[in-house]
Formats: structure tokens, C-alpha cells, sequence
């Protein structure tokens, strides 16, 4: 018992120096651009913390022509080999769907080259989020310096033979996101206002929130009043 008070203090005293550390070195909080939402601060607090814990694991499943072997303990501890151009569908995180994807990759550890692209067909807005993200970013063949294929602390493995194959993972950065999320702490930027804030910064109309119409637009016009009677 005294063991588990013990742990339990340690716990909350390393949240608290963390969180006050976060706030250091965050920007002013007068100069952090505010963003409107639809939702209040605790369902926002919940809708995120379910996100970043879907966030942790991916599962993919693809069909198309290739071979392809990759085993990674992070990027640092990887091998593979292969290519693959088909179709795939399931999740990394979040996003969820449907998409067409080229993949080509070789290499051992840091001296890996990968040059996957991507074309979402149907999916969530969050699949459509990272397919317009890394439209807008110059993306790298090399890849210890890509993040929008493969993080680079996953861990996981993707076999492709001849004309299937699957693909999945355990994303250690994201496990400890959702972790310090508990705590509002946001470390991978993904909570709700963060993403809108990163999505004024490249595309502001799909950012800006819905507004409704003034009632006088809602109203019928004048000559289809007298038409119906009313």
C-alpha cells in the first residue's frame, strides 16, 4: 500500500513538472491564435483523448500486384525490401478508409529509401486531411526524414505477396500522446484546436467554421409569398 501511495505521488508530481515545463516553453498565450469550435471544453476533452488512443495502433489490408517485406522497430531498426501498386484499405490512427497507393522501398536503418504516395477514394476527414498535408509539404524519398508515410518510432511489419497483403503497427509516439493527453498536454499537435489552427495556417477555408444564414436569405422571396398565400 505505502509502495502504491508512493508511486501515485511520483506519478502526479513528474504531471505537474511536465505540465508547468510545457507552459514555459510555450509561445505567449496572448500571441497563440484562437480558434473557433462547435463543441464545449469537455466533450473536446473526450472526443481527443478517444482519438489519440485510436491513434496508437494501424491495420492496413492490400490488394494489388507486388512483393514487399518490411520489419521496423522503429526507423533506426528497420529492413526492407519490395514494391506494391493496388489498393488498400483500414487505419493508421485515425484515418480510416479506402485509397490507392504506390510503394516502393529498400534499405537497412537510416539509409532507407521510400517512395510512397497516396490517393484516397473513400474515407474519414482525417484521411483526407493527411492526403492534402503531404500534397502541400515537400515530402522525401529519404525515409528518416518522412513522417507522413510511417512515423519514426513505429513499430511494426508489411508483407505483400504476389497479390495481398497486410500491414500493421504499434505507434509508440502516439501511445505516449495519449498518455500526456490525460493531462492535456498535446505533444504530436492533434487535438482538436491545434489541427484547425495547423489547417488555417494551409488552408483557410476548409478551416473556417460554418456560419449560418441571416434569416432574411432563409426567408422565401417576396414574389413566391404572394404565390403560395402566405
Amino acid at each position: 500500500m505505502r509502495k502504491l501511495i508512493i508511486l501515485t505521488a511520483c506519478i502526479l508530481v513528474i504531471s505537474m513538472c511536465l505540465g508547468c515545463e510545457a507552459f514555459k516553453l510555450r509561445k505567449d498565450y496572448s500571441k497563440v491564435q484562437d480558434v473557433k469550435t462547435d463543441k464545449g471544453p469537455l466533450a473536446r476533452y473526450f472526443e481527443d483523448r478517444f482519438l489519440d488512443f485510436w491513434d496508437i495502433l494501424g491495420f492496413k489490408f492490400h490488394m494489388g500486384t507486388g512483393l514487399l517485406v518490411n520489419a521496423r522497430a522503429t526507423k533506426f531498426a528497420q529492413a526492407g525490401l519490395g514494391f506494391i501498386d493496388g489498393d488498400k484499405f483500414g487505419f493508421k490512427g485515425r484515418e480510416l478508409g479506402y485509397w490507392y497507393e504506390w510503394r516502393g522501398e529498400i534499405g537497412v536503418s537510416v539509409f532507407y529509401i521510400n517512395t510512397a504516395k497516396k490517393d484516397p477514394i473513400i474515407g474519414n476527414k482525417f484521411l483526407f486531411e493527411a492526403a492534402r498535408a503531404a500534397e502541400t509539404e515537400e515530402v522525401s524519398d529519404i525515409d528518416i526524414f518522412r513522417d507522413d508515410d510511417r512515423d519514426r518510432w513505429d513499430i511494426g511489419v508489411t508483407v505483400h505477396a504476389l497479390f495481398i497483403g497486410i500491414d500493421i503497427e504499434f505507434r509508440t509516439k502516439e501511445f505516449f500522446d495519449f498518455l500526456l493527453g490525460i493531462v492535456t498536454l498535446d505533444m504530436c499537435k492533434d487535438d482538436t484546436k491545434n489541427r484547425l489552427r495547423k489547417m488555417q495556417a494551409t488552408s483557410p477555408e476548409l478551416a473556417a467554421p460554418r456560419r449560418a444564414l441571416p434569416p432574411e436569405v432563409l426567408r422565401s422571396p417576396p414574389h413566391m409569398e404572394r404565390a403560395s398565400g402566405y
